[in-house]
């Protein structure tokens, strides 16, 4: 069945809210009867009066824009990380007011669980952007998640959207095309991105595709351009986003200013607040203590199994650069062969072809000198493990740029300080945005990107980010 363009976000809106409400309450009503089994001495019946409640879900979650997506282009609206923090902040609203109103106006004068409240608080901040990755990754499925959009401009900044849109339909902006004025040989966008036609063609090829969504990427124009632009073509998009060619990587923490009737750009930098840094510090550690002591006996079995498989330490170390230029050694299952940089040596002189992907990934396939318990635990990533000792010594964060052997900083060239700003971490941000398959230059701009970006909340993003990407060993060898 096919659906005009209102009603389909008509109806993920009500797909997203009905998910939600329905969540939420399959929860709530599995932590009562899980309290009730636990000992509880109560009436189920008496938390079941609280459904009303729901609609409070609903509301808070609406004026918190949460179903803007929803709404009005489904996914165009906020960010994952964005998301994240309105969910947390509104969800802690709802159970504030109800447990406020809970232990103050006494309603029946009856005294709720804490304990079914609070598990059902926990429980609604995993399950709610559960929803959300689940409800795009169905509906990207069946072409419902998304907007067609133009880009207008076919230089470097517009070549970088248009790729970045098309790997991932989950932002929303589905990129049908651009228009540029260029000439063929001047045009640096991929391959198979399709040439909509010149500039002049925007008005009838907009209105002929019923396309209301417009992004601006040109390469180093001046303001009297973009708002030509604008003037001549805006009325033929409801939206039509700017994208600045201004080389700042800060995008979390950049928000618009009025100076007296001119434009300005707030720029934000967290890691240059120490209170709010401590926070990161803290987060690592509340994250940290726990899994290292319920991981202990997990490691004791790995390190058993490595020593029956092969010859050699359980623990591999290595130098890297750690922040301000400073040397660490950090903590490794050994997963090779004791020769393997032998090995290695042999490999690249013998095969060009290794060397090429050597020297663009920084790993090779099928490695010959990764051990049989080696590769499997490179494949789960539980190698990684003793890396927790690390983060206690404060070496390590659990979130932050790789940390790199000191011949890799070439790799970085003038983007080099990043490792002066914050500690590298276990996870980052280019391993949960392709790991392995990504190339230097862009693990490079991924590693720049989180340190120009720095939040908790896009901590805990990557962090659940890393989850899923273990667990279904996206990337992992």
């Amino acid at each position: 069945m096919k659906f005009k363009l209102g009603n389909r976000f008509f109806w993920v809106k009500v797909g997203a809210v009905g998910l939600d409400l329905f969540s939420v309450s399959l929860l709530y009503v599995s932590m009562v009867f899980l309290r009730l089994w636990l000992g509880g001495d109560f009436k189920p019946w008496s938390y079941f009066k609280l459904y009303p409640f729901l609609f409070v879900f609903w509301i808070v979650f609406e004026k918190a824009g949460l179903y803007q997506g929803c709404a009005i282009y489904s996914g165009a609206s906020i960010g994952p990380v964005e998301e994240i923090r309105r969910i947390f902040y509104a969800t802690s609203m709802i159970f504030l007011g109800l447990g406020f109103s809970n232990y103050i106006y006494h309603p029946d004068n009856y005294l709720y669980s804490r304990a079914i409240l609070l598990a059902s608080y926990l429980g609604c901040l995993v399950l709610i952007p559960a929803n959300r990755v689940f409800l795009r990754k169905v509906l990207a499925s069946r072409g419902w998640w998304g907007v067609s959009t133009v880009i207008i401009g076919s230089g470097k900044i517009a070549s970088s959207i248009y790729q970045q849109l098309s790997s991932h339909s989950e932002y929303g902006l589905l990129p049908v095309g651009y228009f540029s004025d260029r000439a063929e040989s001047e045009v640096l966008m991929p391959p198979g991105a399709t040439h909509l036609g010149s500039m002049d063609r925007i008005h009838s090829v907009s209105s002929a595709l019923s396309i209301k969504y417009a992004i601006i990427a040109e390469d180093n124009v001046d303001s009297a351009y973009i708002s030509a632009i604008v003037k001549q073509y805006g009325i033929d998009f409801p939206h039509l986003l700017f994208v600045p060619c201004l080389g700042i990587e800060e995008t979390a923490w950049v928000s618009p200013k009025d100076i007296s009737g001119t434009l300005g750009l707030e720029i934000r930098h967290n890691l240059l607040i120490p209170n709010i840094y401590r926070l990161k510090r803290i987060l690592d550690y509340a994250l940290t203590i726990p899994c290292t002591v319920v991981g202990t006996v997990l490691m004791a079995v790995i390190a058993l199994l490595i020593k029956l498989d092969s010859p050699g330490p359980v623990i591999f170390k290595h130098s890297r650069i750690a922040k301000n230029g400073r040397k660490i050694n950090i903590y490794k299952f050994r997963t090779m062969v004791l020769d393997a940089p032998e090995i290695l040596e042999e490999l690249l002189s013998s095969d060009p072809a290794l060397r090429v992907q050597w020297e663009t990934f920084g790993k090779l396939d099928d490695d010959p000198r990764i051990t049989r318990i080696g590769r499997w635990l490179r494949m789960t990533s539980l190698d990684e493990l003793p890396q927790l000792f690390n983060v206690l010594q404060g070496k390590l964060a659990l979130v932050g740029p790789r940390p790199i052997i000191e011949d890799e900083l070439r790799h970085y060239g003038e983007n080099a300080d990043v490792f002066d700003m914050v500690l590298p971490g276990i996870t980052g941000l280019w391993q949960v945005s392709g790991r392995n398959e990504l190339s230097y230059e862009e693990r490079v701009r991924l590693d720049k990107y989180y340190v120009s970006n720095w939040s908790v909340w896009l901590d805990i993003y990557i962090l659940s980010k890393t989850f899923f990407a273990v667990v279904f060993r996206s990337g992992a060898r």
